[in-house]
């Protein structure tokens, strides 16, 4: 969806935003609140951490697995995989396109087991891939593959860097810190901050204009056939549009574009994102900047190659058991591509 326009377009743009709208709110922030948790329980014994690979780019792919497995993804041993292999898709590496490869394979061979379900007359899983194959709009088996691609990629490494980002910030500007234990800032306006002064995309590369268009007040003229990028940071730091301060609440910054092609997933991001600092910052109560934090080279990403932190382990807090119909055991109804179950996984 993200290369068409008009009615194409909207007929699978409506199936994605139907299926992740199965799981917002309450939903996704169970499953966050879960697995932030479980990655705080195995750092917090050492008092040090990297925050980027033991914990940001960890949640958000362990939340699209359970999108994508159902109840079942704890029990499927390509899933700690995805991990890996989603980042790597994702940054310009001698593997990259190995890995995307191995993605679309691992989805196609889900997608191609909820199809045969579906033949079946059995009953389906809770999750992404049979909420696609089932919409009104029929999508095919190829764009169902594709369409789960795409929110891996969109919303697993892009939300791995705002998680980062957001943390970083709060933790290296003394004003946002004092304002959050204060609770004149919360943890979502927070998030809304960052993503205004250091969102995760900088440059949205290549887009082929369809037609003629000004942009403003016709000093620039774009022509069908004109190659565009997109450039959100440079947007939302352009003084003439965010005047000298950004509110805290504004959410008229372009980090999930606008429009017709607006982020589908922008809520879940968001979501994700905040748990993430509501629980580190709650059970890791004097976490700091330890040194050595660094960004990584990306023209189009913006986002840290590493966040060191130290914090005393005698002050760590409890976790605490996340609620809800996702966070409660359940009999699986699905199961794993390549027949690689093990045993369930208590919650």
């Amino acid at each position: 969806m993200a290369f068409l326009d008009g009615e194409e377009h909207q007929r699978l743009r409506q199936a994605v935003k139907a299926g992740l709208g199965e799981f917002e709110n309450r939903g996704v922030r169970n499953l966050a609140t879960r697995y932030a948790d479980q990655l705080i329980d195995v750092m917090s014994p050492r008092g040090s951490a990297d925050l980027m690979a033991e914990y940001a780019q960890q949640l958000p792919v362990r939340v699209m697995a359970r999108l994508f497995y159902g109840p079942d993804a704890d029990d499927v041993a390509e899933v700690p995989r995805f991990v890996e292999a989603a980042a790597d898709a994702m940054r310009a590496s001698p593997t990259a396109a190995d890995s995307y490869r191995w993605l679309a394979d691992t989805l196609g061979e889900l997608v191609l087991h909820r199809k045969r379900l579906l033949q079946q007359g059995a009953q389906l899983p809770h999750d992404l891939p049979s909420l696609l194959l089932t919409h009104a709009n029929r999508l095919t088996d190829a764009e169902v593959v594709e369409h789960l691609l795409m929110i891996l990629m969109a919303g697993g490494t892009p939300t791995s860097d705002l998680i980062g980002n957001t943390l970083f910030v709060i933790l290296n500007d003394d004003e946002v810190a004092r304002q959050l234990r204060m609770g004149s800032l919360t943890h979502e306006e927070a998030v809304g901050l960052t993503l205004w002064n250091r969102p995760p995309i900088a440059n949205c590369p290549f887009r082929v204009a369809t037609e003629a268009f000004s942009p403003q007040d016709d000093r620039y003229r774009i022509q069908p056939g004109d190659l565009i990028i997109l450039g959100p940071g440079a947007a939302n730091t352009d003084p003439e549009a965010r005047g000298d301060d950004v509110v805290p609440g504004n959410q008229a910054h372009l980090a999930f574009s606008i429009g017709p092609h607006e982020c589908p997933g922008a809520d879940l991001g968001r979501a994700i994102t905040a748990v993430a600092v509501d629980r580190l910052l709650e059970r890791l109560p004097d976490v700091q900047l330890a040194d050595g934090a660094s960004w990584r080279v990306d023209w189009m990403a913006r986002g840290l190659k590493d966040l060191p932190v130290r914090f005393n382990t005698a002050q760590v807090r409890p976790g605490r058991r996340a609620s809800g119909s996702w966070a409660q055991p359940q009999v699986s109804r699905g199961i794993a591509p390549r027949e690689t179950r093990v045993a369930p996984l208590s919650v």
